[in-house]
Formats: structure tokens, C-alpha cells, sequence
């Protein structure tokens, strides 16, 4: 790898092709999609036009459910006021995470092991589908600045057991703080995983530990600007409080609509998402706990909290695919350190030649995903109203007055109307009080029904199947 560059302190700009071409190309060129992409379209453009920063709404109301800590919908809205009200907007936080997390996950890798490891993680980490594409790098949610803020909270932790910092400790602290405040008690899930390899690794350090205080001071802020968050939310708009224990605390004991098997996450990391990393990332568990190398250590400390976030979350009887996402960093990082470990076992040669070779094919794989720009349907219900919604708002095309019949989740549809409001043009969502001269959008079979049964119409445009009909006057006349 020292070929690499001349300049190899630099060689990470590198990264900044592949970075682009992954995460950021082509943001903006899919519709806002179901479900929670939706839910954060629609809080954070409605914060945005409410000048509310830290109280989310749906539909012109303050709400609590369905709603996230405030840090994902702080940026949403900042990007909201530098672009306007749009997809690339509202993506563009979760982007920078990701890219962000790439950025850090070569700079820990290329500290803690060398160049070699920082690169093969790195490239491992930009690679994973399931890290990039739907539900995190390229979307809405907050899931890809989870990602982010826990893989720096192992920085922070494993800077304090390496160099027993003051200034680490409290970095922990303010990281665990602000994972609550991007997606509540998931934030602080890699806490076991810290506390178990304290008690198996530095056991005699644990009662100094106690004594120092700025681990008091790091649990202060862990816990303080949580606890500060939910005592305004409680205070301006009470149940905020019956939400967190219901929803957030609830998932763990209860089946919150989408229940999963114990086997589940065994089962998802065999689909082509997960599929390609999935044998090196289950073989570089193993390694990092039976390597001899005198970094393994360092490895270790990672595959630990890996462990413990999935037992974790195989424990909550409520399951979901992008629950896994705080791993991908801590499975390419074990990566890393295994291939690193192998190539200087092998003292193998020309390792740039190598690993391009190894990863042309993952590279490929990732950047026809990720340009693919195209998802299915979210289970049986048709969004290509939202699609053609889309459509119109990025070709300026004339749907004002639009009436639109849906009967499914509208928060996509919503967004859509704000963003078509920003332009100018008004339309109206389930208004069934049609007359003569209406547009009306549907893409649902029951709709077409009911216009056909009840109006003369026409059609004057078509998109799959969200037909634009102009009612001419209805058939009781």
C-alpha cells in the first residue's frame, strides 16, 4: 500500500471519487419514499414552515408519535433554508453521515493497524449495500447518523482505554448524548458492549475508573442533555414521556407492528444486501478473538461491542433491517484488521494491484445500486402517485388545483404538496367533494372505480398507474 501515493498522509482524499459516486450522485433523483422516509420528509419540511426547531409536526399539528430526537430534523432544516424545500435537502444529512463514518472509519482503521487495514475497510464499508442504499446513506431517516455517531463513540471509548484521556472520556459522554438525541435509546446500545470489555480486558482499571471525575462529568452529559430534551418536549407538548416508554423502551419487550422471528438478523444477513461482506465479517469476528497479532487487541475491543449490539438486538421482539446499520463500521473495521493481518502473514506484494482487483467487482455491484434509483413498492401499496407528484414538482409541470385520491400512508403525499406550494401550485389530498373542471390524481384500482362509476371523465395523463383524469361532470346530472 505504500505505493499507493507518493504522499500516502494524503492518500484518503482517494476516497472522495468513490464517495461521491456512491453516496451523493444522483441524490435527488428518486421520489420521497414509504415509510419512515416519508415521516421525515413531512416533520422536518413542516418544522421548517412552523419555525420549530425542536418540536415536530404532521399535517399542521405538534405530534409526538412516530417522531425522532431533534438532530436528524436540525440539519433537514438548515439544508431546507440553504436549498429549498427538496429530496436532496432532506437526504443530504444522512450523506454527510455516511460519508463522514467512511472518512472515519480509514482514520481509525490507518491509525490503529496501518494503511492497509484503512483501506480495506474503508472500501468494505463504501461497498455495503445495506450501509449505502435504501434506509441510510441514501435516505431521509436518521439511521446513517446513528451509524455515525455510535461508530464514534468506539473511537472516543477505545482513545480512552489506549491513552486513559480525560478528554476521551468526556467525548464518550457527549456522544452517547447525542445518539440519544438522533434516535433515542438506540443511542445507547453500544454501552454494554463498552462495560463488558472493560470487565473482561481491564478489569483492574474499572474501580480508577470510578475515581476519576470526569467519568462523572461524561455521565452528566450522557444523561443530562438526553433528560434536558425530553423534559421540553414534555412541556411542550405533554406525552412525550408515555411515547419514549411505549414506543422507544417498548421495543425491546413488545411487538411494535413488525415482529421478527429470533433468527431474523441471522436470516437478513444471507439476502443480497448483506450477502457480499457477510462470510468476511462472521471469519473476521472469529479472527480478531484468536489472532496472535500484538494489534488484536485493538480488534477485539471492536468485535466485542459488535457482539454485544447484535445480541442485543436478537433480544427486542421488535426487529427491523436497518437496526444492523450501527455494525456495518464495526464489521468493516474487523475486516480491515483480518485482511491487513493475512497480507503481512502471506507478505504478499503489489497490495494495491490486489485490492483492486478484489474489490472492481463490489465497486461495480455499488454503483449500479446506488444509481438504480429506482425501489419497490413498499408492500402492496401503489406510490406511483407520489411517483408522478415527483415527477411533475422536478419538471415544474401544472398541477395546480390537483386533487389527489389515495388510500394508503399520505405522508409522501404531503411532502409533495408542501413541495409544490414552494413553486406555487396548490393541490388538495382525499377532497372527494369533486365537481366539474377538476383534475383528479389517483393511482389506487378502488379510485379508478369510483371516478368511472360516478364522473364523466377523460384522461389527460398517465404515469404507470397514477392516471390524471379531468372530470367533465358527474353521471347523477
Amino acid at each position: 500500500m505504500e505505493t499507493l501515493l507518493k504522499y500516502p498522509k494524503w492518500s484518503w482524499l482517494l476516497l472522495i471519487a468513490p464517495i461521491y459516486f456512491f453516496i451523493f450522485l444522483k441524490l435527488d433523483s428518486f421520489h420521497v419514499l414509504l415509510w419512515d422516509e416519508s415521516y421525515f420528509a413531512v416533520h422536518a419540511t413542516e418544522m421548517f414552515l412552523n419555525d420549530s426547531w425542536f418540536l415536530p409536526y404532521y399535517n399542521g399539528e405538534p405530534i409526538n408519535g412516530g417522531t425522532k430526537p431533534p438532530i436528524q430534523y436540525l440539519f433537514q432544516i438548515l439544508f431546507i433554508q440553504l436549498l429549498g424545500i427538496n429530496e436532496l435537502a432532506l437526504r443530504l444529512p444522512s450523506a454527510i453521515a455516511a460519508a463522514v463514518s467512511v472518512l472515519v472509519v480509514f482514520h481509525y482503521a490507518r491509525s490503529r493497524f496501518g494503511d492497509l487495514a484503512a483501506w480495506i475497510s474503508s472500501l468494505v464499508l463504501l461497498t455495503s449495500s445495506a450501509f449505502i442504499h435504501f434506509h441510510t446513506g441514501r435516505g431521509m431517516e436518521a439511521d446513517a447518523m446513528l451509524a455515525m455517531v455510535m461508530l464514534l463513540q468506539v473511537v472516543a471509548f477505545s482513545r480512552f482505554v489506549k491513552f486513559n484521556t480525560n478528554k476521551s472520556l468526556i467525548l464518550l459522554g457527549l456522544m452517547i448524548a447525542l445518539g440519544f438525541l438522533v434516535k433515542s435509546i438506540a443511542g445507547f446500545m453500544f454501552i454494554p458492549g463498552f462495560v463488558i470489555y472493560m470487565l473482561i480486558y481491564e478489569r483492574d482499571r474499572i474501580k480508577l475508573v470510578f475515581k476519576l471525575p470526569c467519568f462523572y462529568a461524561a455521565i452528566t452529559i450522557a444523561l443530562g442533555l438526553p433528560l434536558a430534551y425530553i423534559a421540553y418536549r414534555e412541556w411542550a407538548f405533554p406525552g412525550f414521556i408515555d411515547f419514549i416508554m411505549e414506543r422507544h423502551v417498548g421495543r425491546f419487550s413488545n411487538e411494535l407492528g413488525y415482529y421478527q422471528s429470533a433468527h431474523y438478523y441471522i436470516k437478513l444477513f444471507t439476502t443480497p444486501r448483506f450477502l457480499i461482506w457477510t462470510a468476511p465479517a462472521l471469519a473476521s469476528l472469529y479472527y480478531v478473538f484468536v489472532s496472535k497479532d500484538k494489534l488484536s487487541q485493538e480488534a477485539r475491543l471492536i468485535g466485542v461491542i459488535a457482539l454485544s449490539y447484535f445480541v442485543l438486538i436478537n433480544i427486542a421482539n421488535t426487529k427491523y433491517e436497518h437496526y444492523v446499520n450501527p455494525l456495518h463500521p464495526l464489521f468493516a473495521l474487523t475486516i480491515g484488521f483480518m485482511g491487513y493481518s493475512i497480507f503481512k502473514q502471506l507478505s504478499l506484494k503489489n497490495t494495491t494491484v490486489l485490492l483492486t482487483l478484489i474489490f472492481s467487482i463490489p465497486c461495480y455491484m455499488m454503483f449500479i445500486k446506488s444509481q438504480s434509483n429506482y425501489m419497490e413498492p413498499a408492500g402492496d401499496h401503489d406510490d406511483n402517485s407520489t411517483r408522478y407528484l415527483f415527477a411533475a414538482s422536478k419538471s415544474h409541470r401544472d398541477v395546480d388545483g390537483l386533487t389527489v385520491l389515495d388510500n394508503g400512508f399520505e405522508a409522501a403525499l404531503l411532502f409533495y404538496k408542501h413541495k409544490l406550494a414552494a413553486q406555487g401550485q396548490t393541490i388538495k389530498i382525499n377532497d372527494k367533494s369533486i365537481k366539474a373542471g377538476d383534475r383528479v390524481l389517483t393511482a389506487n384500482h378502488e379510485y379508478h372505480e369510483w371516478i368511472n362509476d360516478n364522473f364523466y371523465s377523460e384522461k389527460v395523463d398517465q404515469l404507470n398507474t397514477a392516471i390524471v383524469y379531468q372530470i367533465n361532470a358527474p353521471r347523477n346530472e
